[in-house]
Formats: C-alpha cells, sequence, structure tokens
C-alpha cells in the first residue's frame, strides 16, 4: 500500500433564508439577456498545465472524484495510452473555497498503514521522509468543530436555553471567533435575538449580536437537522406553493453542483449513435474524434442554454433547479444524465436527499404539502421571484455590490454589456470578486447587487451560486443587524424618503419611504 499526503481544505460558509412578517418587498426588473456565446464554455484550463515532472511524454490526465461514474473511476487502473504517462487529479468539492494541500496526521498516517497487510502480508511504503513525519506531521488531525461552520451546533444549544454559549466548557473549545461569528449568522437570520447598544460619543444605535437568546422562529429552525440557512429556508418557503421548490434547492446547495463540465464534453459513452450515423462518411480517424468532440461540445452548449433559461438567467442555483425538475419529470436513469451532461451520482444524491427532507418536514410541519407525489412543474414567475427572495434573506450577509457603484463613478455606474471581467465588493472581503464566465449571469449585462453561496479562489476570487437581487429587497431584509436609514427627509414630491446603508461599509441603497 502507498501512504501519501491528503488534501485538507478549508469549508465555507453554508446558505441563509428570507425575511420575517409580511413585507412590502419593491418588484424588480430583469434585464434581457443577450445571446450566449459557445466560445464562453471554453476555461483558461484547456490552455494551461502545470509542469508536474520533467518527462518527454505527454501527460494522460484522468479525472478521480467520488460523484464521477463508476467506470470512469477505474480508467485510473488502466494502463496509459501509448506514447503518455498517468497523471491522477483530485478534484476538490464544491464547498471548498480554497484548496490547501497540507500533510495528513501520524495517525492518519498509522491507520493507513494498518491497512496494508489486512488480509494477507503486505508492505507500506510512505512517498514522504522520516524527517518530515518527525518535524511537520500533526500528532492528530484537527477536530471537525474546528473545522467547520458551526452556526448549526451554536442554534441547537440555544434552543436548549444556553444563550451564552462563550462560556459553555467545550471539551475542545472552537475558536473564540468562530463562535462570535455564528452568533452574528443566527442573529442576522433572526434566529437569535439583537439588543440595541446606544452610543453616548455619537448618539448612534447599533446592534449587538452576541449573547441573544433564541426566537420563535429559531425554534422552528432548530426542529430541522440542516445548516440554519437551509433550515431558515424551509421555514420562510411555505407560500405561493414554493415549498417543494425550496426542498429541491437546500438538497442541490447541500449536495452540490451535478453539471459535468471539461470532463464531460468527450467523455461518458463512447459516442451517440446518432452522431456515429451522422460521422460514418468521415473516414481520418483524427478528423472523426474531433467532429464528434465539437458536436458534443455544441450539445453541451445547448443543454446549459436550456436549463438557464429558467427565471431569465437570473441564478446559478435555477438552471441546477431546472435539470433536477427535469430528471425527476423524466424518471431519472442514466440516459438522462448523459444527454442532460449532469453525474449521475449527484442526481440520484439530490433525489434522495430531496425524499428525506420532504419527509422531515412532513413529520414537523403536518399537512404542509411537499410535493414528493407530484412531478416538479416548472416554477412561475412569482414563484421564481419568491424564490430568489428567499435566498437574498438566505444570503443576506453574503451580498456583492458592483465596485464602479461602491466608488460613484457616476450616478447609474458603468454601463457594461456582459458581466465578464467585472469587479464587485463582497461583504467582508477586501479584495475585488468576479462573475464566473461559466455563470449564466455573465452573459447578460452586470447586475448591480448579487447574493452568493461562497466564494471560490483559483485564479482569482470567482462567486460561486450567484443570484441577481433587487436592492430594495435588501433594506427590507436587513434590518435591523445589516442596515441603517438616514433621517427623514421630503422629496420633490413632498413625500418623507430615507436612504437605508447596508452592510459594514454602508452602501446605499436606493431611497425609500419612510415609515
Amino acid at each position: 500500500m502507498v501512504a501519501t499526503a491528503e488534501g485538507t481544505a478549508v469549508l465555507e460558509a453554508e446558505d441563509v433564508e428570507l425575511g420575517i412578517g409580511n413585507q412590502d418587498l419593491a418588484l424588480d426588473v430583469d434585464n434581457d439577456l443577450p445571446e450566449e456565446d459557445p466560445e464562453a464554455l471554453d476555461s483558461a484550463d484547456e490552455d494551461a498545465t502545470d509542469d508536474i515532472e520533467e518527462s518527454n511524454l505527454p501527460i494522460h490526465v484522468v479525472p478521480l472524484y467520488s460523484l464521477l461514474p463508476s467506470d470512469k473511476q477505474m480508467q485510473v487502473f488502466e494502463p496509459p495510452p501509448p506514447g503518455h504517462r498517468l497523471v491522477r487529479r483530485y478534484d476538490a468539492t464544491s464547498s471548498i473555497q480554497s484548496f490547501q494541500v497540507n500533510w495528513i496526521s501520524k495517525a492518519s498516517a498509522a491507520q493507513r498503514a494498518g491497512r496494508a497487510g489486512r488480509t494477507g502480508p503486505g508492505h507500506c511504503y510512505r512517498l514522504y521522509s522520516s524527517a518530515l513525519y518527525e518535524h511537520y506531521f500533526e500528532s492528530f488531525s484537527q477536530p471537525e468543530i474546528l473545522r467547520t461552520p458551526i452556526e448549526g451546533v451554536v442554534l441547537q444549544m440555544k434552543s436548549m436555553g444556553v444563550d451564552t454559549v462563550v462560556n459553555f466548557p467545550f471539551p475542545t473549545p472552537p475558536d473564540a471567533q468562530a463562535l462570535k461569528k455564528a452568533e452574528t449568522i443566527l442573529t442576522h437570520l433572526g434566529a437569535v435575538t439583537s439588543t440595541p447598544l446606544a452610543s453616548s460619543a455619537t448618539s448612534q444605535v447599533t446592534v449587538a449580536t452576541i449573547g441573544g437568546r433564541i426566537t420563535a422562529l429559531g425554534k422552528s429552525m432548530s426542529l430541522f437537522p440542516l445548516a440554519p440557512r437551509y433550515s431558515r429556508m424551509l421555514v420562510a418557503g411555505q407560500q405561493h406553493g414554493c415549498l417543494p421548490y425550496v426542498i429541491t434547492i437546500v438538497s442541490i446547495l447541500t449536495v452540490g453542483d451535478p453539471f459535468l463540465h471539461e470532463e464531460g464534453l468527450g467523455e461518458g459513452k463512447d459516442s451517440d449513435d446518432e452522431d456515429g450515423d451522422e460521422l460514418e462518411y468521415i473516414k481520418n480517424e483524427r478528423i472523426k474524434a474531433k467532429e464528434a468532440h465539437r458536436a458534443r461540445r455544441k450539445a453541451f452548449f445547448e443543454a446549459q442554454q436550456a436549463h438557464a433559461s429558467l427565471g431569465n438567467s437570473t441564478s446559478d442555483i435555477f438552471r441546477v433547479l431546472s435539470v433536477v425538475g427535469a430528471y425527476e419529470f423524466a424518471g431519472g436513469g442514466t440516459q438522462f444524465c448523459f444527454d442532460h451532461f449532469v453525474r449521475p451520482k449527484a442526481m440520484e444524491e439530490i433525489h434522495k436527499l430531496r425524499a428525506q427532507i420532504c419527509n422531515i418536514v412532513s413529520a414537523t410541519f403536518p399537512g404542509v404539502d411537499t410535493g414528493l407525489a407530484q412531478r416538479i412543474q416548472p416554477p412561475n414567475d412569482t414563484q421564481l421571484k419568491i424564490l430568489r427572495q428567499l435566498l437574498t434573506a438566505a444570503f443576506i450577509d453574503q451580498v456583492a455590490v458592483r465596485k464602479d457603484l461602491v466608488q460613484k463613478k457616476s450616478a447609474t455606474g458603468v454601463q457594461y454589456t456582459t458581466a465578464k471581467g467585472v469587479p464587485y465588493r463582497a461583504m467582508g472581503v477586501e479584495e475585488d470578486v468576479f462573475i464566473h464566465p461559466s455563470s449564466v449571469l455573465s452573459r447578460r449585462s452586470a447586475p448591480d447587487y448579487v447574493v452568493y453561496t461562497e466564494i471560490v479562489r483559483t485564479t482569482k476570487p470567482w462567486f460561486k451560486g450567484p443570484t441577481l437581487i433587487n436592492p430594495a429587497w435588501l433594506s427590507a431584509l436587513g434590518k435591523p443587524t445589516l442596515c441603517t436609514f438616514t433621517k427623514p427627509a421630503k422629496n420633490s414630491a413632498g413625500v418623507l424618503m430615507t436612504i437605508p446603508k447596508f452592510g459594514p461599509d454602508q452602501w446605499e441603497l436606493p431611497p425609500i419611504k419612510a415609515v
């Protein structure tokens, strides 16, 4: 057996909720979607290859990750083509913000060594020196409570009456800042009460987000064995028949993006029968393979475009919602996954998780229609808008605004044809963040505001799961912890108006009527 270094990665924050009560959210205007560019599917990874080792042989790269179909996973054990050398590539999971390779622990190394000789005589060959083992390996792996978001743990403790979580005697205490961040997120979600704090120096009132008590909403959220952001969406999603879509979205966000990308363009089945018939006249195998790849790539683009049309390309999450709905309607199957460029294992996992969440919701809220027994129909325009509001509330602390609007270069900002290369400023992030070229939002005019599920860093920071939002929603969903308001003043029509200011950087939102 060979023991190698294992990759560890920092997990990102999960997902959030919708506003409390009946709030009058402003209508939004969605821009028309420009015609898509097939070349937008190209990735910079196609042109760039890192030198892994000195060799005259070309590299034969084989993807390897858990959601890959079994027959493709087995390809790593097959000999490479003549004149090639095999390199195995690990694909980081979708919840990872940035991928950092670290040494495993000494305990993990010993456990791996124990596998050699388990069923017969064996040896363990370690691909690192004893000096590295002694000086760089930790004795044990870091406990999970120190590596993952702990909002769920804090919410459960609050539901059991432990209000001062920072003073709780944990066997392995989480970082104090992590506990404070978890309480702050729960306060933004409305699961925990906030406390107004008056400043004698500035006469301003701020809001404390630490040490609050659990609210009625938080009690309902704690009934679900899910991340608080997801449970918040479920509790608030019982309106206008949106619950079946919310359950599906929660399943999608939990499992991750099921779409194949570069590895889905030319692999899977050897080729479609239809494509084979069309290319029968081509005798040159190299040209034939190139034409087959081109046809497959065209089909990939058409499938992406078809699913992006749900919601007029306003959310990457809606694209996945579209394909999951089509999968459920078609009854699933590997042929569907092949035709729509999705991973069968991921789709099956989403299907099973959706059924589990439906059962939990039915047990928690008897009589509620979860839509499990029916095939999912496409949501209407009203439902799509509510779903975007739910996502906004769920990720109310993960908002980004176009950089030129923050810098106020002009009254309306710079006019962009597409969102490609347009910098954004995200709450709590010092550097510019960008919408990825594969996002459905990248091919429309750059939205003013978006919410996102996380930020992934590769060549630069990219949004993952961005959704176009109306900034007017933020003033309703962000109060009282994230949104403050200026002193009311009359406009030219004599109406009292106030300017909301959102987030720690006090981004100015569109004026609203003073209450």
